[in-house]
């Protein structure tokens, strides 16, 4: 499907978008000495935000201009076998459950304070009362929920994957597909074995709509819990707190215990099932 969109022009469109929108808000603040004026008033994480979201929406649009528009309209389309909503809720939450074992273990085992309401995209500076919290709170569900699953699943389940596939086994471009998606987030082991899913999921369905549908669960709930975070102290409720308290060793077990029974037989389900062939044809 994305078999002739290069490597190498992806990286330049990225590249592009980033100049595009960095440099005329670089220009503002020489001119201006004044970074909240980049901003529109808006707080300095707020701007990054924005700024972020605009690049992203940019790329997005580089890429979807480029791709064939007999091959845009296959990105949402599935052939058989159809995708089961409930099978992907299911692999959601058992993705969760690694991401949140994956930080528990690195909480007990470093010094690394993490959580999956990522402080990165906290912004301390207001609260749920000010005028610009809802506003960010819809820049950051933009951002979140639809831009960033669209986009990461176009560039790495779409465009990498298909061209790695060309050069090497499929196995093979799973694996470096994975191995880069995830080392471009936080919690890294966590995303790679998310990213193999993802993989799998795509293949199996000859189609982007799922891997993006269950991506955007996955933000949902971060985000959701980002948002609740204003309002609530998350780790004094049961569910809740699994997500933002205290890491222990028998939380880890049972996260682990759980994900590995989902995601465990479906990984080995489906790599038995995507012989040199079968990849060939989900292409086309």
């Amino acid at each position: 499907m994305f078999a002739t969109f290069s490597i190498t022009r992806l990286v330049a469109y990225y590249l592009l978008s980033a100049l595009l929108v960095i440099i005329p808000a670089a220009i503002i603040l020489i001119l201006t000495d004044d970074i909240h004026s980049i901003f529109f008033g808006l707080s300095e994480l707020q701007g990054e935000e924005m700024l972020n979201v605009l690049c992203d929406i940019l790329l997005l649009a580089l890429i979807v201009r480029f791709i064939k528009p007999k091959h845009r309209r296959l990105m949402f389309l599935s052939t058989t076998p159809k995708p089961k909503f409930v099978h992907l809720i299911v692999l959601t939450f058992a993705m969760l459950c690694v991401s949140i074992a994956w930080l528990d273990i690195m909480q007990l085992y470093t010094e690394a304070d993490l959580n999956l309401v990522d402080s990165r995209e906290l912004d301390l500076t207001i609260s749920a009362q000010d005028s610009g919290f809802y506003f960010y709170m819809g820049l950051l569900f933009i951002a979140m929920v639809i831009v960033a699953p669209i986009l990461e699943e176009l560039m790495f389940r779409g465009i990498l994957l298909d061209r790695l596939s060309l050069k090497l086994s499929p196995l093979w471009a799973i694996a470096i597909t994975s191995l880069i998606f995830g080392l471009l987030h936080h919690d890294y082991v966590a995303n790679i074995i998310f990213g193999i899913v993802l993989c799998l999921i795509r293949l199996r369905y000859r189609t982007l709509f799922a891997p993006i549908l269950i991506h955007m669960l996955n933000n949902l709930i971060a985000f959701l819990l980002i948002f609740s975070s204003y309002f609530f102290d998350l780790s004094q409720y049961p569910f809740t707190s699994i997500f933002v308290g205290p890491a222990s060793h028998e939380q880890i077990a049972i996260l682990l215990l759980l994900s590995s029974i989902v995601i465990g037989p479906y990984c080995y389900h489906e790599i038995l099932k995507t012989p040199n062939s079968r990849f060939k044809k989900s292409r086309q």
